[in-house]
């Protein structure tokens, strides 16, 4: 992790927060208090990408399906 962030207590704050929710629907309305609507699909979008790099799906391969969907 980067060393600010690393360095931030406010970010493990947050991060502590969030590992102690205890289920989906809790952990829905703590990012739904958290964040804009825009913000939750950005970050979903995000992961998505993510859970497609691990995959080792290529990002022209990535970059086509987001286009696809849009």
């Amino acid at each position: 992790m980067e060393n600010e962030l690393e360095n931030d207590p406010a970010v493990w704050d947050l991060f502590h927060a969030i590992a102690q929710l205890e289920d989906c629907d809790e952990c829905g309305r703590f990012f739904r208090d958290l964040c804009t609507l825009s913000e939750l699909k950005a970050m979903s979008e995000r992961w998505g990408v993510a859970r497609m790099l691990a995959r080792k799906i290529s990002y022209r391969q990535i970059m086509t399906h987001f286009v696809q969907c849009d």
